[in-house]
């Protein structure tokens, strides 16, 4: 989208937290990442038009029976990513300080269910099938609940008034 917007660009491979620091000190113009396009997010950031479509999924063992949906999590332990829409799907379930949420920074999170830490853990659905599907060791499955779990929007995020928004939108559109 850099070459079609008419930019030349450089990518750079960095966690998800410092994304966003990236982005706050100048030191890159936009970033890319699964960034759900959300109300609080859109405080301090621009983003562009959405470009996917994703929901909120579970991950619990094969072997459990007893966790159908959401409201199964209840008084189970959870692991999500910290600062991630996963951990706000899972605090509007167990409440914002519930000591049964596991917030991770890195990418422990899954593992977190394959070894018996958390009964379940939640996050983007195409991050969650893909490791489902790369790991059949881990004997997991994945647990969808559309009533519980909103549709969310992938965008690019931008400073907040970004020069690049409005050519970005335009090469998205292209």
């Amino acid at each position: 989208m850099s070459k079609e917007a008419g930019y030349q660009y450089t990518i750079k491979n960095t966690g998800w937290d410092s994304m966003f620091t990236q982005l706050n000190s100048g030191s890159a113009d936009a970033a890319i990442s699964g960034i759900t396009i959300t109300k609080g997010r859109q405080k301090t950031y621009s983003f562009s038009k959405p470009y996917f479509v994703s929901r909120q999924a579970i991950i619990v063992k094969k072997t459990d029976t007893v966790i159908k949906n959401a409201t199964d999590l209840k008084n189970k332990k959870v692991a999500v990513q910290l600062g991630s829409t996963g951990e706000a799907a899972a605090e509007s379930i167990l409440g914002k300080n519930s000591s049964n949420i596991s917030k991770d920074k890195g990418g422990t999170t899954f593992l977190q269910v394959v070894h018996g830490q958390a009964d379940a853990a939640i996050g983007d659905e195409t991050t969650v099938k893909k490791y489902v599907a790369s790991n059949p060791s881990y004997k997991l499955k994945v647990i969808y609940d559309d009533k519980n779990f909103e549709p969310e929007y992938f965008g690019l995020m931008f400073t907040k008034n970004s020069k690049y928004r409005s050519t970005y939108n335009a090469a998205l559109k292209k």
